[in-house]
Order: structure tokens, then sequence, then C-alpha cells
């Protein structure tokens, strides 16, 4: 069996432009589907806890209206 000259090996620049724009194409796709994707855990932390915090005050108050605090 005959060995390929290098020549003709890949070379990994190559293969890792590939593996680059595989990566950035399905960054942009994810992006196109949501586009809060960019936010890490981290990032999505204070969000969460203004939401929780806007929900418990709006449970409060329905309570106070209904009587029941």
């Amino acid at each position: 069996m005959a060995t390929a000259s290098p020549s003709q090996k890949p070379s990994p620049d190559g293969i890792f432009g590939v593996l680059n724009a595989f990566q950035s194409s399905a960054a942009r796709k994810t992006a196109h589907q949501n586009p809060n994707a960019h936010i890490t855990a981290a990032g999505w932390a204070p969000l969460l806890a203004v939401a929780k915090e806007k929900m418990r005050r709006r449970a409060n108050l329905s309570l106070i209206m209904l009587g029941r605090n």
C-alpha cells in the first residue's frame, strides 16, 4: 500500500479551518433561533433574581387585595 506524500496529507490548518467554520455556522444558527443564546448562566442569574422578586411582590399584592395577608 502506498503512503501519502506530505503534499497529500491534510494539513492541521485545513482541518481546524473546517472545524472553525462549522462552529461559527452552528453559533450563527443558535443565535438566530435564540437571540439570548449569548447570555451565559452567570448572566442569567441577575435577570432571574429580578423576575423572582417581581413575582413574589405580585403574589404578596394579590394576597393583600384578597385580605389573606
